[in-house]
């Protein structure tokens, strides 16, 4: 997120237990030298490296009072299906009242500002159990969001896992823990 404090743009960011905050263009390579690796200064360098020079992004995201959620995917950690550079990639954006923008609105919004951005089709409800049907079937993905609106806005967003990243997940932990012990 972004706000203006005192008259300064300041850029805050973090995961799970952590939260940091900085002043765009400042030198975070230096202040977490030796941390890259840890997850809330890798998503911060992630951050910052998508944000120079974006002045009127950050207005935007701190006069609308925005939250932007993303996903840092890194080359260097497990995952089921292997990913060959880190990436990052924007998945929903939160209104002031932490309640997500309408998927249309958050997807115009990141496209306006050319952020990089999970893939997304609109459906009918009547294609709900279609759709979760394709997403548990497809041995090819690890799932996708569905949001979930109504004329009113978002009712929920809901995570669903292909069935084959369940069952691969489950028998790597698995094998970890039998073995790592």
């Amino acid at each position: 997120s972004a706000r203006e404090v005192f008259g300064t743009m300041m850029c805050f960011g973090g995961s799970k237990n952590t939260a940091h905050c900085w002043v765009p263009g400042a030198d975070l390579a230096t202040r977490f030298k030796g941390e890259e690796q840890i997850p809330g200064p890798s998503i911060l360098l992630q951050i910052a490296a998508l944000l120079p020079a974006r002045s009127q992004l950050l207005l935007e995201i701190s006069e609308r009072k925005l939250i932007l959620m993303l996903e840092v995917n890194r080359a260097a950690e497990e995952h089921i299906f292997p990913i060959e550079e880190d990436f990052v990639e924007f998945v929903a954006i939160l209104d002031e009242n932490g309640l997500p923008l309408p998927q249309r609105q958050a997807f115009e919004f990141l496209d306006k500002h050319t952020l990089p951005h999970v893939p997304h089709t609109d459906h009918p409800i009547s294609e709900l159990e279609d759709q979760m049907e394709a997403v548990r079937n497809d041995p090819t993905s690890e799932g996708a969001v569905l949001y979930l609106e109504d004329d009113d806005g978002v009712i929920g967003l809901v995570k669903v896992k292909s069935s084959f990243y369940v069952k691969a997940r489950r028998a790597r932990e698995t094998l970890k823990s039998q073995v790592l012990q």
